[in-house]
């Protein structure tokens, strides 16, 4: 259920990005990354003061946290920079490539082993990506579909940090 939510409030986050930029087009993606941290920021700090556990934000202090919130940041601003230029399906399709990510990067970050069968997936999904890519190649969107690719890149990294973090930290914390 809480998935499920997750999904669809992200998604109307983007389309609110996306409207922003059609009322105002010189509106920098930085302004909407602002927008959307002090509406998290007033969300974990309402949860704080109702709960009274001020001190769980902090987590445990290790880097995988940190590192969760840097990479989270960093992959918004390129997706709401994607889908000021592509708008929300494409960005959306593109930035889905997190998942790929974190298989690829799991054995290296997480220390799992990936079946040789995963392998083959990988290479596929791979070859996947490059025809996501291809099909409607336009050099005025092109840094856009960049930014969406380093967005799911850096999404899958923050995911990464969770799992590693995860196990000394609540699910408050992060959040």
């Amino acid at each position: 259920c809480y998935m499920v939510l997750s999904s669809f409030f992200f998604c109307v986050m983007a389309c609110l990005v996306y409207a922003g930029k059609l009322y105002e087009p010189g509106a920098s993606v930085f302004v909407s990354s602002f927008i959307r941290l002090c509406v998290n920021f007033i969300f974990v700090m309402t949860h704080a003061l109702i709960t009274g556990e001020f001190l769980r934000i902090l987590g445990d202090g290790r880097p995988s946290l940190w590192l969760r919130g840097i990479f989270g940041g960093f992959s918004l601003i390129l997706y709401f920079y994607a889908v000021s230029k592509l708008g929300v399906s494409e960005s959306s399709f593109l930035v889905g490539a997190s998942g790929f990510w974190v298989v690829l990067f799991s054995p290296v970050v997480l220390k799992v082993k990936n079946p040789r069968s995963l392998w083959f997936a990988i290479a596929a999904s791979l070859f996947g990506l490059y025809l996501l890519y291809t099909p409607h190649y336009q050099e005025n969107l092109f840094l856009a579909q960049i930014a969406a690719l380093c967005s799911s890149i850096l999404s899958a990294l923050a995911y990464l940090m969770i799992a590693r973090g995860k196990g000394s930290n609540s699910a408050f914390t992060l959040v």
